[in-house]
């Protein structure tokens, strides 16, 4: 009778043990979704020109989102801007399968480019009004006609016969007179035209480089003259100065937001250009100290302890060994610049002088005497004698670093 009972608790154990084994929880793993991110898209479009702008086009790369894309913004309006400049472009993305919604991402920034070329001008004219004007354009160069203002509707001919509904036309003849005529329409349906007589010639057999030193001092290069399709050596631009700037080369504009051209490198010319001098400011200088021993075994512990803006350097300045010696340092624009003197022996054999590394004393600092030394150009010094009593942690002098 034990033992059927004892079997029986056997079997019981072991169906326990069955059930523990195979009846598991439900799992509680879901499929996580992804976030899309500005760099599963494909942007294009981001160059254009003024007058013409279309969308920016956004595409997702294969596996990403197909969420559909939406709000567009250029600087924060849904506007398509027209004008040249920078705008920062962002777009939302809507969920979808497998995917969450985003919003705010990059695209980059979409660069405008200033329209260049002839713009014919409707302004202040009244309804079905004809402007005329005329033009001069090189046999089979192209040359773009815009018109000023944004309209909603674009129509050009070109000697009776209809060219174009862009906001500009791309005009590129032989030589000969054209008659160039656009209508627009604005939104509220009323309708203008300009008529602009063309005169394509022959390309010019040269063309001429002219300088502007654009604000700066100095001899303004000399103009030169280049056969079409040879190269120049440009303007070195040496001895063009300009108080708190350097001469960084030239620009196609005054404002230097134009094409760069660097000085003394090779250009070819493909229409006659005046280049401007692109000035940098400068935010720091670099600042010489002279030192000087007279008994030719360096200043023997002596040092000066520099302060920009109650920050000591390090290490302190001191001359090793020998008879002189200098040292550099760099300081920004306006920083506030404090001297001290660390004693050590035989300091009365010690001398200095502090000035702009670009703005050496005239005639060279001289450590004996005073009276002919540059004081307008040492910013701090000391002659031969003067430290003898000087004590560790003595100001010597200071000043403020200022624009050449």
């Amino acid at each position: 009778m034990r033992k059927i009972k004892f079997l029986g608790v056997i079997a019981l154990i072991a169906i326990f043990g069955f059930s523990l084994t195979t009846c598991k929880e439900p799992s509680n793993d879901l499929p996580v979704n992804q976030t899309p991110v500005a760099s599963d898209y494909t942007v294009g479009n981001l160059a254009q020109t003024a007058g013409s702008v279309i969308a920016v086009s956004i595409i997702a790369n294969s596996g990403k989102s197909p969420g559909a894309i939406s709000n567009i913004r250029y600087n924060g309006s849904t506007i398509i801007p027209q004008t040249a400049g920078t705008y920062p472009v962002t777009f939302d993305v809507a969920a979808a399968s497998g995917w969450n919604a985003a919003t705010g991402l990059s695209a980059g920034n979409l660069t405008i480019s200033s329209l260049t070329g002839i713009v014919i001008n409707l302004s202040n004219m009244n309804e079905w009004e004809l402007t005329e004007q005329t033009a001069q354009a090189t046999a089979n160069v192209n040359k773009v006609f815009s018109v000023n203002g944004t309209y909603s509707t674009y129509h050009w001919h070109l000697d009776g016969t209809h060219v174009g509904t862009s906001s500009n036309y791309t005009l590129n003849k032989p030589v000969g007179v054209y008659q160039l005529v656009v209508v627009v329409t604005n939104n509220a349906g009323e309708s203008r035209s300009g008529r602009c007589w063309v005169t394509v010639t022959a390309a010019p057999l040269t063309y001429t480089i002219t300088y502007n030193i654009n604000g700066g001092t100095g001899t303004t290069p000399a103009a030169q003259t280049v056969n079409v399709g040879s190269n120049v050596i440009l303007s070195s631009g040496s001895g063009l100065t300009r108080n708190g700037f350097t001469f960084s080369g030239w620009n196609a504009n005054t404002a230097g937001t134009g094409t760069n051209y660097n000085a003394g490198s090779s250009f070819t010319p493909t229409d006659n250009i005046t280049l401007y001098a692109r000035w940098n400011v400068i935010t720091t200088r670099n600042i010489t100290v002279l030192m000087r021993d007279s008994y030719g075994d360096g200043w023997n512990g002596g040092a000066l302890r520099i302060s920009v803006n109650g920050i000591d350097r390090t290490p302190n300045m001191t001359l090793s060994s020998g008879s002189s010696g200098s040292q550099t340092f760099n300081a920004n624009i306006a920083d506030f610049i404090q001297v001290y003197w660390v004693r050590g022996s035989y300091n009365e054999e010690c001398a200095f002088a502090m000035y702009y590394t670009d703005n050496p004393p005239s005639p060279v600092f001289n450590p004996a005497t005073g009276s002919s030394n540059d004081t307008t150009r040492i910013l701090v010094n000391r002659l031969y004698g003067s430290l003898t009593n000087t004590t560790t942690g003595t100001l010597l002098g200071s000043f403020t670093v200022t624009s050449p």
